[in-house]
């Protein structure tokens, strides 16, 4: 089936985690870029305007310092739209921490507690797919200086409308 666009899109906030001096000087861009594969197997970026079930998107945000003086304790929290999965090992850089409920985070892998076939209590991973967010301490940031982060996610083949891989989302935001 043909993708066209969606006015039901798919949410993405970046969340800046500075002081409030500090986050003045702070700009951050996010794109949004289906993951394709060429002939002989090269990957590539392409921008575009609707995804549909199956396809991979590259979520990458870009962190500016336009101040004079360095930035300390930037953290870069990068929410996992509704109707994706995360693809497990592709957040970059690495020491990436996710959540399930977008407050409470872990290095990644997560764990739960759960029950073996034997009954009895045991630690186990979480599926990537129910991470909701992730999130980087990036610690100072230079003046003039940039960082990016960035994951892929998967829209699930239950997913049954196009949409707009980031809800309209992809400017520049301070």
């Amino acid at each position: 089936s043909r993708a066209t666009r969606s006015p039901v899109a798919l949410s993405i906030f970046l969340l800046l985690g500075a002081t409030a001096a500090a986050a003045a000087d702070v700009a951050v861009v996010l794109s949004a870029a289906r993951v394709v594969f060429g002939e002989h197997g090269a990957e590539q970026l392409v921008t575009t305007e609707a995804v549909r079930p199956g396809d991979v998107v590259e979520y990458r945000a870009t962190y500016t310092n336009q101040g004079k003086d360095a930035v300390h304790g930037l953290t870069a929290t990068l929410p996992i739209p509704v109707d994706t999965n995360y693809l497990g090992l592709t957040a970059t850089p690495a020491g990436v921490e996710a959540s399930t409920d977008g407050v409470t985070f872990a290095p990644i892998p997560l764990m739960r507690k759960g029950k073996g076939a034997d009954g009895k209590e045991r630690f186990e991973p979480v599926p990537a797919a129910e991470y909701r967010a992730l999130r980087w301490q990036i610690g100072e940031l230079a003046a003039n200086a940039s960082r990016s982060v960035a994951a892929r996610v998967v829209v699930p083949a239950s997913a049954s409308v196009a949409r707009r891989p980031c809800g309209g989302q992809c400017l520049p935001r301070a």
